[in-house]
């Protein structure tokens, strides 16, 4: 039928990045199709095999001569976690922006189009989403914590370079500086060439690479970001999503400090040491300097894979969540404003090189 035909050579699938454009074909070679709702979608017909980006983008774009009515969406496990999935939304539409995010690997997208003439056209993509990325959908609170929260500050990472309008990739000094460390048991300067963002990840990666930060010579280089000057909260929630190194000497972290360190107060919502042992402290004024209670916590395959890591802050207490499961609490010291850092120090490593790998970090009031 023309109608259809017409609506066949029209629609498009265009990818978000690598602006890869699939045109509709008619293949139907392929027609096992693990997305397909019922038999009646078996003959779809099949768009040129294409490439994502760990971004899970996917745009169904229509032409401005098809009078499309609504396109019916259903992905193959999109998230890892649940079987296939109907949405129905007008072209174009982004499963990205959609809170849609596919894991590495093989899969299939079936799009169910329909003009507002009545006609209707199966059609779906084989694909390959690239990297180390295992990505979730969007997440509109902190992970099993409940209340009434508004996103405040949030990064998934899904440019190619660090965002600087939020980040700044050493610690404390000049754009494009190599720092000294944060604590003196350090042996790695900060170098902001080991920030890195690719495929929705950024890596803070450790390397043996001699440098020079403020006269001292190190034997390595780190990687860190951190937000001073960009954002800050007194009470609210931070979350990252993080996949810890493993080795000797490795001390990855994640947390929280002020300006005025110890009185503003320093949460540590994660510190590790190669191993799936995690640790979190709280470090305030007082018992003759700085005060640090903390606790340890077994996280089974912190190494191997990602992990939530969150802490919730406000003037009664701070409590800390790994996996959205609460693992400690302490009275609140400080009420001053904290700033985030994530950073993969050393203490004269022997496992190098090594990467610390965050696919989000969120914070919510």
């Amino acid at each position: 039928m023309a109608t259809r035909a017409c609506l066949v050579a029209g629609l498009v699938a265009a990818l978000l990045g690598s602006v890869l454009v699939a045109q509709a074909a008619a293949d139907t070679s392929d027609q096992a199709l693990m997305v397909s709702p019922d038999a009646k979608h078996s003959g779809a017909r099949k768009l040129s095999k294409a490439s994502l980006d760990g971004s899970g983008s996917f745009i169904f774009v229509q032409m401005p001569s098809i009078d499309v009515a609504t396109v019916e969406f259903h992905m193959d496990d999109p998230a890892g976690t649940k079987p296939a999935t109907a949405v129905s939304k007008s072209s174009p539409f982004d499963l990205a922006s959609n809170g849609v995010r596919f894991l590495s690997g093989e899969h299939t997208v079936l799009a169910i189009v329909t003009a507002k003439s009545g006609e209707t056209v199966d059609l779906f993509a084989r694909f390959s989403v690239a990297g180390q990325r295992n990505p979730q959908p969007v997440a509109a609170t902190p992970t099993g914590i409940p209340g009434n929260w508004t996103t405040a500050f949030s990064d998934d990472f899904d440019g190619t370079t660090v965002d600087a309008r939020k980040w700044n990739a050493n610690w404390l000094g000049n754009a494009g500086a190599l720092t000294k460390p944060v604590n003196a048991e350090e042996t790695s300067c900060y170098d902001p060439r080991r920030a890195t963002v690719a495929n929705g990840v950024l890596t803070l990666s450790a390397a043996p690479q001699s440098c020079i930060a403020e006269g001292k010579t190190y034997n390595s280089a780190s990687g860190m970001v951190q937000t001073n000057g960009h954002f800050s909260l007194a009470s609210g929630a931070i979350e990252a999503r993080i996949w810890t190194p493993k080795g000797q000497g490795m001390w990855p972290a994640f947390w929280a400090t002020g300006q005025n360190w110890p009185n503003d107060g320093e949460v540590d919502v994660l510190e590790a040491g190669g191993n799936d042992t995690s640790s979190f402290h709280y470090h305030y004024a007082g018992c003759g300097g700085d005060c640090g209670p903390g606790g340890d916590a077994l996280i089974p395959g912190a190494t191997a894979g990602w992990h939530t890591y969150a802490a919730t802050l406000n003037a009664q207490t701070i409590t800390w969540y790994y996996d959205g499961k609460q693992v400690w609490s302490h009275p609140t010291e400080s009420k001053a404003p904290l700033y985030i850092v994530l950073n993969l120090a050393t203490k004269n490593a022997q496992a190098l090189p090594a990467q610390m790998k965050v696919d989000y970090v969120r914070a919510w009031k």
